[in-house]
């Protein structure tokens, strides 16, 4: 396993730590509320008291600026993806005039063979 986080950048790494301990706060909120297996004690209340997690800002500075960065490659690509689109339809558009002007050229062979006969 480590040698699979060595090989991750920094941000991916910090994201996977950051995952980790969620998932494992998520076990903990869960167990502590899952009811239990014996007898329920009357008027016994759950408390659950979070305390804020100890993170480096470093590393919190590192992820956001990759989300931000993933973030505009996002934009960019789409705004790639919006024009490649438009080019697309431009050439169907070109391929039909291209068939309706063929259609046009055969019809007008097919009168001056049968006029001339």
């Amino acid at each position: 396993m480590e040698s699979f986080l060595a090989e991750l950048p920094d941000w991916a790494r910090t994201l996977f730590y950051v995952v980790a301990v969620l998932f494992a706060a998520a076990v903990f909120v869960h167990g502590k509320f899952q009811p239990s297996r014996g007898k329920a004690e009357p008027g016994r209340e759950h408390t659950l008291e979070v305390a804020g997690a100890l993170v480096d800002s470093g590393s919190i500075k590192m992820l956001t600026a990759a989300i931000e960065a993933y973030t505009a490659l996002l934009i960019e690509l789409r705004q790639d993806d919006v024009k490649l689109r438009k080019l697309g339809h431009e050439l169907v558009e070109a391929m039909e005039a291209q068939t309706k002007e063929l259609s046009e050229i055969r019809s007008e062979m097919r009168v001056r063979r049968n006029g001339d006969r």
